[in-house]
């Protein structure tokens, strides 16, 4: 995963701490937002199995994104 910034964490060996705020699921909206009563055309015809696969593969794919961002943050040596 590319990160959109790239900096080099031994550029910065002053770096003590790192504010990291990634994206979320946004599945704790979809209810108080009432999202899931606006369903799409296209997400009435799925089957449960394939709307459950494409969850699964978003949710996947955010995984990836914080751990990377994670990672990346703390690699800057000097980070507590």
């Amino acid at each position: 995963t590319v990160l959109p910034l790239s900096v080099d964490p031994l550029d910065y060996p002053q770096v003590r701490a790192v504010l990291l705020d990634p994206s979320c699921s946004g599945s704790g909206t979809e209810v108080v937002r009432g999202d899931i009563l606006l369903a799409s055309t296209a997400e009435v015809t799925k089957s449960a199995e394939d709307a459950a696969a494409e969850r699964l593969a978003r949710l996947e794919g955010l995984v990836k994104f914080q751990e990377a961002a994670l990672l990346h943050a703390l690699s800057f040596p000097r980070v507590e």
